[in-house]
């Protein structure tokens, strides 16, 4: 299991991940809109791209998004890898330059891995609350008495 930092969320969404037999996985708020609309002027000032295909592969994530159809939900930082799926990762990094392998975004190396084929990158929606904190302004907005995440 691997977690940003800078995110919080509700146990339920590790054992969602656990309970899963992928080899890789990341949870994803399919109600994303409503928090990223909260949380900026425009949704898509921040939103990264996110598609799904019918058996719950994700098959793109991480560009900017010219519109909202192109945003089936949001990543939020919490994925699970196999030991397998995390050669793959270690894998394409090792065939960069340092310099890129460093400052490599994770949603670039999961489409690296999509790209690959080698693994099926499952998406687990997550309905419960979790949050990600960029700024001071987000915590307040978590803070705030109607959005006290973790209350």
């Amino acid at each position: 299991i691997v977690s940003y930092s800078d995110i919080f969320y509700r146990p339920q969404a590790v054992s969602l991940l656990m309970e899963s037999n992928a080899e890789i996985a990341i949870t994803y708020d399919p109600n994303w809109q409503t928090l990223w609309e909260n949380r900026f002027s425009d949704p898509l000032e921040d939103a990264e791209t996110f598609r799904l295909n019918k058996e719950s592969a994700v098959t793109e994530i991480g560009s900017k998004p010219k519109n909202l159809e192109e945003v089936e939900g949001q990543y939020m930082g919490l994925l699970y890898f196999t030991p397998n799926s995390w050669r793959e990762l270690l894998d394409i990094r090792s065939k960069m330059t340092q310099n890129n392998a460093d400052r490599m975004h994770m949603t670039s190396a999961l489409q690296k891995i999509i790209d690959n084929e080698n693994f099926i990158l499952k998406g687990i929606p997550h309905t419960e609350e979790w949050g990600e904190v960029d700024n001071s302004s987000d915590l307040a907005f978590y803070n705030s008495k109607d959005n006290l995440p973790l209350n």
